[in-house]
């Protein structure tokens, strides 16, 4: 296949987030339709983690077929069994522990509580209110109640910033998604790579639902919804 077909296709692998980002421009959107986006989004998911899983296992056959009918290539064939089961590790549990990291460290903290009120001593018989700073000796006189209770403010992402966020870690994860289609292509696996290509973009059109949710209701611009896409799709474009 020629370079500029692969080039082509992975830009339409990735490009189709812009399918699904519109819905950034709806007031409201119904928990059946979500549910109904993730579930497709999912679907499509288990579809390609069977076909990728099984073309990555035909090696694996072969090597095992030659122990058995040669008794020789057994080191290729733990080899093919290590580096399989190091990738879908790594594809799969090691970007949810990725994401809960990235996350972990952009996530705004607490504010501290106040500190505790300074105690000062009033002589007996006398009011606080009758006492001014002056007369006190102290430069502020500081009332407060004795069982004051310590308020932490939480702090939110914004709905753009989240967006923003969900788009950034789609992108590094359809980076990857290019690498898978690129590679398909350049070893001469045309039938995986067009299959990788239609699912991928059938997926990503799916991501770009998860995108713009947060922008759900909120006043967006076009602008910055394609920001969202490039940021989202662009990589699977990079990978290819």
């Amino acid at each position: 296949m020629p370079l500029g077909i692969i080039v082509l296709l992975g830009a339409f692998a990735g490009l189709t987030i812009y399918l699904g980002l519109p819905i950034a421009f709806l007031k409201r959107t119904s928990s059946s339709l979500k549910a109904f986006m993730s579930m497709l989004a999912t679907g499509i998911l288990v579809f390609l983690l069977y076909d990728v899983v099984s073309k990555a296992s035909e090696p694996i056959s072969e090597a095992l077929a030659q122990v058995r009918a040669h008794h020789e290539a057994s080191g290729m064939f733990f080899l093919d069994v290590f580096l399989f089961l190091l990738g879908l590790t790594l594809g799969s549990v090691g970007l949810v522990y990725f994401n809960k990291y990235t996350y972990g460290r952009l996530r705004p903290r607490q504010d501290a509580p106040p500190a505790a009120p300074a105690l000062q001593l009033v002589p007996p018989g006398v009011k606080v209110q009758d006492i001014s700073a002056a007369e006190a000796g102290f430069d502020t006189v500081r009332v407060s109640s004795q069982y004051r209770k310590s308020v932490t403010v939480s702090k939110e992402f914004s709905p753009h910033m989240l967006a923003l966020i969900i788009a950034t870690g789609i992108g590094l994860h359809n980076f990857s998604e290019g690498l898978a289609i690129g590679q398909s292509a350049s070893t001469g696996a045309l039938q995986l790579a067009i299959v990788l290509i239609i699912g991928f973009g059938l997926h990503n059109m799916t991501e770009g639902f998860g995108i713009a949710g947060p922008l759900t209701g909120q006043s967006v611009s076009w602008r910055f919804v394609i920001l969202l896409g490039l940021i989202g799709g662009g990589p699977t474009f990079l990978g290819t």
